[in-house]
């Protein structure tokens, strides 16, 4: 037979099954960090192929039309971009890895959240075990008092 506060503790009080869920919590938390860092890596890179897609339409576009005013080629390149179907699918793909980084950040925050609902709970249940210690310190002593000080037997 183990300690009977111990006991309590874990069984009654589920101290370790909260710390454990904490714990747990962070390790999810460090993987979705990861894989935020590498989805913003991946934005990157499709905004700058974005980028560059755009300066080669924009050079095409300029040599092709050499007498037009930049106004004009300013609005003949804006049709050019939203016709041409690479920047669209472009587009698309910069789209599908923003939602990513928008459904990981989401993931984020409740892991967040559940860790410091854990680590509350941890403190809550810290101050409730000192408050049964206390009690018990209090308490007479007698040979055959080994349980554990609960809320009914602690008044």
């Amino acid at each position: 037979m183990g300690n009977p506060s111990i006991d309590y503790a874990e069984e009654k009080l589920g101290v370790h099954a909260v710390y454990e869920s904490a714990i747990q919590s962070r390790e999810k938390l460090v993987d979705i960090l990861a894989s935020i860092v590498d989805a913003r890596a991946n934005k990157r890179e499709f905004e700058a192929l974005i980028s560059d897609h755009e300066y080669n339409l924009i050079a095409q576009e300029t040599g092709a039309n050499p007498s037009m005013s930049q106004a004009a080629l300013d609005r003949h390149m804006k049709v050019v971009i939203a016709q041409d179907d690479a920047h669209s699918e472009l587009r698309g793909q910069l789209r599908e890895v923003a939602k990513g980084i928008d459904l990981l950040e989401t993931k984020k925050a409740v892991l967040e959240a559940d860790i410091r609902i854990d680590s509350a709970r941890l403190v809550e249940l810290g101050g409730y075990l000192q408050y049964l210690a206390a009690v018990k310190m209090a308490r007479p002593k007698s040979s055959n008092d080994t349980s554990p000080t609960s809320p009914t037997s602690a008044t």
